[in-house]
């Protein structure tokens, strides 16, 4: 998307709560073909256009902003707790003893801080969990004094051959398991090679590759009378599937990745900038747990509010405003796009004619030349 962009001009990305991201690549594209027709001399009146347009997107993100700010002022907090342990995908693997100890130890710290919520990235617990009647994690995985939000994987062995999932869990002090959210859009060539179920020699080929199924539903997680929408992996830069989770409601949305696949990369930092624009479009603070970087706290304005440096090993507390009501957005979805679509047919169908406003403006004479 064009939108993305705009990432951190947050007068001009507030319309998204209205538009989604289609209505700032909208405005992009307008401004631009305003620019063309002025350099052009095709008449005033695109320029015209996008300069009334964008005046009133700015106009209803310094309000909007104001409005929200107070809503996030009134809400119920959650003190929330984050580890980046610094572990990548490799080093869990090889030492996963280790990796697990480390999570425990910073995760101790955060408990003395009187954290309500432990929240670890991605796959964290790398010893897979059988789904079978369990509801409960195994004796040897000592619990905290508060629930854990970690990524895990779960292991179906009701089927045959088993099916394998990537899960975010909610696991409690007593070690119950009240919630789990398996990732439902997985990672082409990482999680699963493209036409494998019908061809399986292929992963005989390529052992590396995951063979993991995809979740079928986007129901939340709920706790303590809360609902929690959660993603993970790249799933938060996905506007429809977010929006599907928030049709259930959710007070927050959270994310646990890994984005170790791409070292130490831009890729982390550009993650992050994208996943900002969910918190727009449906006014939901995010919570984003990453295992090397960048973990981070947005607020529902897309503000990134506090966050972690990548590729170090860090912890992050912050008190997280649990917010409700339903956006336009999400109400509605891509209404914008569709209406795009609907306006290109007309036009494809209907002769030009010289009423029209482009016919006056001079885009549409006939013999002429661009």
């Amino acid at each position: 998307y064009f939108a993305n962009s705009q990432f951190g001009w947050a007068h001009i990305t507030q319309i998204a709560d209205i538009t989604g991201v289609l209505g700032i690549s909208f405005l992009l594209v307008l401004g631009n073909v305003a620019i063309f027709s002025l350099m052009k001399r095709r008449g005033w009146k695109p320029a015209a256009c996008a300069i009334v347009l964008v005046a009133t997107a700015l106009v209803y993100g310094h309000f909007r902003m104001g409005s929200i700010e107070q809503q996030m002022a009134e809400a119920k907090k959650l003190k929330v707790g984050m580890v980046q342990a610094n572990i990548g995908m490799y080093e869990k693997h090889r030492d996963p003893r280790g990796a697990h100890d480390a999570y425990r130890r910073y995760s101790r710290e955060l408990e003395e801080k009187g954290v309500e919520l432990l929240v670890w990235p991605e796959t964290a617990v790398t010893d897979p969990w059988l789904s079978e009647g369990d509801a409960f994690v195994p004796l040897e995985f000592e619990p905290f004094s508060v629930p854990l939000l970690t990524g895990m994987l779960l292991v179906d062995p009701s089927t045959q051959p088993t099916r394998d999932y990537n899960v975010a869990a909610l696991i409690h002090p007593d070690r119950r398991i009240s919630g789990i959210y398996r990732k439902q859009v997985l990672l082409m060539f990482g999680e699963y090679l493209p036409f494998g179920e019908y061809f399986p020699q292929m992963y005989d080929w390529l052992p590396t590759v995951g063979q993991f199924t995809p979740g079928k539903d986007s129901l939340p997680i709920s706790w303590n009378g809360m609902k929690i929408g959660t993603t993970i992996c790249y799933e938060d830069i996905l506007p429809r599937l977010v929006r599907r989770i928030m049709q259930h409601d959710p007070m927050l949305l959270t994310n646990l990745t890994n984005d170790s696949w791409f070292g130490d990369s831009t890729e982390p930092a550009v993650h992050l900038a994208l996943a900002t624009f969910r918190t727009i479009e449906h006014r939901r603070a995010m919570v984003r747990s990453t295992n090397t970087g960048i973990s981070a706290f947005i607020d529902p304005l897309g503000r990134i509010v506090a966050k972690a440096p990548q590729y170090e090993a860090a912890t992050l507390i912050g008190e997280v405003p649990l917010m409700t009501g339903t956006t336009l957005y999400t109400r509605f979805g891509d209404w914008l796009g569709w209406i795009s679509i609907l306006g290109v047919i007309i036009m494809i169908i209907t002769p030009p004619t010289p009423s029209l406003p482009c016919r006056q403006a001079g885009y549409l004479k006939r013999g002429q030349r661009s």
